[in-house]
């Protein structure tokens, strides 16, 4: 739901939101990582770990097609852990 909000505030240049919104799914994911970390998954936990520092800079910078694009990779990224997580 953090990423859906980052990307509705984005979406209509409503830069001051989606920071606050960037916030959240900052400390959602601070808070999800560590208990997420397991031999299997840690790739692709690293790596949607740098695609939301990735999405926080194109907050900040205000760049809309950056942030959709990392919105996509932050969705392709939490589906497989997801699915991961799902046959435990």
């Amino acid at each position: 739901n953090a990423i859906r909000r980052v990307a509705f505030y984005t979406t209509f240049n409503d830069w001051h939101k989606a920071t606050s919104k960037m916030k959240e799914l900052e400390s959602t994911w601070g808070q999800a990582k560590p208990t997420m970390e397991s031999v299997g998954i840690l790739g692709k936990i690293t790596t949607t770990h740098s695609i939301i520092k990735q999405m926080k800079d194109a907050v900040d910078a205000e760049n809309k097609p950056s942030v959709k694009t990392s919105v996509n990779n932050l969705n392709e990224s939490m589906a497989y852990i997801r699915d991961y997580y799902r046959g435990k």
